[in-house]
């Protein structure tokens, strides 16, 4: 080792020996100061760190209040969204249970051979088949030729009018309905004197033209001729400035995908 060299590491140490005197005195300083402090004031250093913690304590407390509110808005949510759910399987579960006591009480009617004023009606059927199935608007009904059904007959359900069997099987018959696309049926419109002709657009749907003066409203109700029997109601208008006539649609209050039993009157019932 040089000269040089001894001189540096001689300074190096002497300097670490001064660094760690100072910060022995600046301790004991600091340690004299307190007791003097405590001695002297008490109560100044309980202040001090008091205010030195408020602002720590203080966002403590907000971020504590801001926790607790969203867990309990969290909790609040997840409630009404329970109770929600829990209305929702109690409405489904009602409606089933209405559905299923509408059918039992119109099974019970066609069992017993009544009507649904409790008076003896045509021969009772059920509906075997019905579209997609079969061809569209056609039924097919369990009640056939040893039961008395003949051709043309009418088929109802409760006062709406369906249509009319068309083909007659031993056991079964098949039923075209007034819907049928492109079919022709003589109606009549309540409030107009003169009957018109309807055609049939699929679905329980129809159409009629008349003329643009006929007093015709949306809920209008369409009969077949007598009123013996109603085929639906009106649901829309179309008429343009340039024509004489307007069209108006109209269709059956009945879904025809739920009906489960029908009445068949023969022509001379």
């Amino acid at each position: 080792m040089t000269k040089s060299d001894k001189v540096y590491e001689w300074r190096r140490v002497k300097d670490k020996r001064r660094s760690a005197v100072s910060l022995t005195l600046m301790g004991a300083g600091f340690l004299a100061a307190a007791l003097l402090i405590m001695l002297l004031a008490p109560s100044f250093l309980p202040r001090v760190s008091g205010y030195i913690s408020f602002p720590f304590l203080q966002t403590k407390i907000f971020l504590g209040e801001r926790l607790a509110g969203s867990a309990a808005g969290f909790r609040a949510k997840s409630s009404l969204f329970r109770e929600n759910q829990i209305l929702k399987e109690r409405l489904t579960l009602l409606s089933v249970e209405l559905r299923e006591a509408g059918d039992l009480r119109r099974e019970n009617e066609y069992l017993r051979g009544l009507g649904p004023s409790g008076r003896p009606r045509g021969l009772p059927a059920a509906v075997l088949s019905r579209p997609p199935r079969l061809t569209y608007d056609t039924f097919l009904l369990d009640s056939g030729r040893l039961s008395g059904v003949l051709e043309g007959a009418k088929v109802i359900s409760g006062r709406v009018a369906l249509g009319e069997v068309e083909r007659v099987y031993r056991h079964s018959s098949l039923v075209k309905l007034y819907s049928s696309p492109d079919r022709e049926v003589d109606v009549e419109l309540s409030g107009l004197s003169a009957p018109t002709v309807a055609r049939g657009r699929g679905g329980g749907g129809f159409e009629m033209e008349l003329s643009k003066e006929a007093p015709v409203v949306a809920g209008d109700l369409v009969y077949l001729p007598g009123g013996q029997a109603m085929l639906g109601a009106v649901e829309s208008i179309e008429s343009r400035e340039t024509d004489a006539f307007k069209k108006v649609f109209f269709k059956t209050p009945l879904n025809l995908f739920e009906i489960r039993f029908v009445e068949i009157k023969n022509n001379e019932e």
